[in-house]
């Protein structure tokens, strides 16, 4: 019998929320085809999750137990999943770094299809209905996939189950792991401390771009996000004049995200940074320039100096907020 796969991810034995969302897509899926849903919980300490990992919606939390899994490495997570893989109808990856490195290379070694950065995903007729966001956001491309298909899934974009689902198997899996095709080794590991809201998870993102004139002007940004509880991102262009970490670029080089709110702070709209936010429900504007790019993907635009309107929006909002 055919199964559909879900990768996931734990912080602290709990799944993260990206890993929620496509649990509740597999969850359906599965059910519209009649297949079983199997999650891979790729080392022991990820393994902790489980038991939430079930009630998220899979029917089988597949527990990959070789310790060197803890820690993502691809040749060693490429070796676990292609062995562990049972006639996979689909593969569910999030579309993040460690999704989009994995994709291409699973589908090869599964010989299954590929489609990236998917926004939606359905069954019908025997067959996987993906749709995502092409040419920067003006488009939306509807693929039908008959046979095995390797899909990465942006965040946010799909829901978790409403209700917690019952019943359930935990499985371990021993992986062995082939040492001649292991090329690389880890040698440090090194956490990226973030202060605030993931980007990831963020529901409302506060971003500049080099209209901000200069780092100073993240600061005031940062005093705006903190009201909202949003995130801090940014564009490549003041990325690379070393305004803002790399961490907080958003777009076709950087980080999708998929915000309720995108606040566009100086930012002009190129089409690699829109293809970052394409899935946000709502932009925002504020340039100085009417004919900036970004003004035909905002639901409200502001032509105006930022340094103008910010002070009075974070004295209106953190005084509405207070209420």
């Amino acid at each position: 019998m055919e199964n559909i796969y879900v990768l996931t991810d734990a912080v602290e034995s709990r799944p993260t929320r990206n890993t929620l969302e496509l649990l509740g897509l597999g969850h359906r899926l599965a059910q519209a085809a009649g297949l079983k849903l199997r999650a891979w919980l790729p080392g022991p300490a990820r393994g902790q999750a489980a038991t939430a990992v079930l009630a998220a919606g899979a029917d089988e939390a597949v527990i990959l137990d070789e310790p060197r899994l803890d820690t993502y490495q691809p040749e060693l997570w490429l070796q676990a999943l292609t062995a562990t893989a049972s006639a996979p109808a689909a593969v569910i990856l999030p579309a993040d770094s460690t999704g989009r490195d994995l994709a291409p290379r699973l589908a090869y070694r599964l010989q299954s299809q590929l489609f990236t950065d998917a926004v939606e995903v359905s069954w019908s007729d025997g067959a996987v209905v993906a749709k995502r966001p092409v040419y920067g956001g003006k488009a939306i491309m509807t693929a039908r996939v008959a046979g095995p298909v390797v899909l990465t899934v942006r965040a946010h974009t799909a829901s978790p189950l409403a209700e917690p689902k019952t019943g359930g198997e935990i499985l371990r899996e021993a992986v062995q792991i082939d040492e001649a095709v292991v090329h690389t080794r880890l040698v440090e590991h090194v956490e990226e401390k973030t202060e605030g809201v993931r980007l990831e998870d963020a529901r409302v993102i506060v971003s500049g771009g080099r209209g901000l004139g200069g780092a100073e002007g993240f600061a005031e940004l940062q005093k705006l996000a903190a009201i909202l509880h949003a995130g801090i991102g940014a564009s490549r262009g003041a990325v690379d004049l070393g305004w803002a970490p790399p961490s907080w670029q958003i777009g076709q080089t950087g980080k999708i995200v998929s915000p309720d709110l995108y606040l566009a702070i100086g930012i002009s709209g190129a089409s690699q940074h829109m293809a970052g936010v394409a899935s946000a429900k709502t932009i925002v504007a504020i340039n100085t320039d009417p004919e900036a790019p970004i003004f035909s993907y905002a639901r409200l635009g502001v032509v105006a100096d930022y340094k103008k309107v910010l002070p009075h929006l974070i004295t209106a909002l953190a005084a509405a907020l207070k209420q």
